[in-house]
């Protein structure tokens, strides 16, 4: 017997094209936003009770989350000390969120 094939999200098929982490929404607390340009937002936040950022995708269309989604894989391969580094990414009941390390007065929009 064949088993049905379940459809992935965007995220899961992103996050599973390399070594991602996706993170618990519920584990993810949202603070004051901290900046905002044209496709997101950033907050400060937590995530398992560390201090992180929190950039979350505004929805604007289909296209900008495709963007925002090749964002969320690219930002996970890098590791340079001068880029802030990717903890994980999830989908909310308020869009895509990527969260990476807090850094005093370092823009990450």
């Amino acid at each position: 017997m064949k088993m049905p094939k379940r459809k992935m999200s965007a995220l899961s098929t992103i996050l599973q094209m390399g070594n991602h982490n996706t993170v618990d929404e519920k584990e993810v607390m949202i603070g004051k936003r901290i900046g905002k340009g044209s496709f997101a937002e950033v907050f400060e936040g937590k995530w398992q009770g560390m201090r992180v950022a929190i950039k979350r995708g505004l929805k604007v269309d289909k296209e900008h989350e495709k963007v925002f989604l090749n964002e969320i894989h690219i930002h996970s391969k890098l590791r340079h000390p001068n880029v802030v580094q990717f903890i994980g990414a999830c989908k909310t009941t308020e869009g895509l969120v990527m969260v990476v390390e807090f850094m005093e007065k370092v823009c990450v929009v």
